[in-house]
C-alpha cells in the first residue's frame, strides 16, 4: 500500500504549500507549548522540508505522507482565513484550488491567479 500522496504542482506552488504548512505549524503549535505540541510542530516542520526536497522537476510533483492529508487541508483553510482577514475579500476560490492538489489535480500559478480573480469578483 502506497503511503505517499503525490502533489502535482510547479515548484513555485510547492513552495507556497510549504509556506502555508509552515505558517499553520506556527499558529497551531506555537513555540513553548506542551511537549506533545512541540513534537507535532517539529514533525510538521520536518514534513515541510521533505515536501520541498522531494519536488521533482521531471514529474512536476512532490509527495507527502498520507498522514498529512488532514493537516494540509487544515493549513490551506487557515491560509484562506488569514487571506480573508488581511485582504477583506473572500478567498474560497483560492482555497478550493489549492485543496485540489490533495485530490490529484495539477496546480500552477496561472490557475491560482485565476482563482484569485474569482475571489476578487465574488
Amino acid at each position: 500500500m502506497n503511503k505517499v500522496i503525490r502533489l502535482f504542482c510547479t515548484h513555485e506552488m510547492c513552495a507556497l504549500l510549504a509556506n502555508i504548512l509552515r505558517q499553520y505549524a506556527d499558529a497551531a503549535y506555537p513555540r513553548g507549548g506542551s511537549e506533545c505540541s512541540q513534537s507535532a510542530r517539529e514533525s510538521l516542520l520536518m514534513s515541510v522540508d521533505q515536501l520541498l526536497a522531494a519536488w521533482d522537476a521531471t514529474s512536476h510533483s512532490s509527495g507527502i505522507s498520507k498522514r498529512l492529508r488532514i493537516p494540509m487541508k487544515s493549513a490551506i483553510q487557515y491560509y484562506a482565513q488569514r487571506l480573508e482577514e488581511e485582504e477583506g475579500l473572500p478567498a474560497g476560490h483560492r482555497a478550493a484550488y489549492l485543496l485540489g492538489v490533495l485530490k490529484g489535480e495539477v496546480i500552477d500559478e496561472d490557475g491560482y491567479h485565476a482563482a484569485q480573480q474569482q475571489d476578487r469578483f465574488a
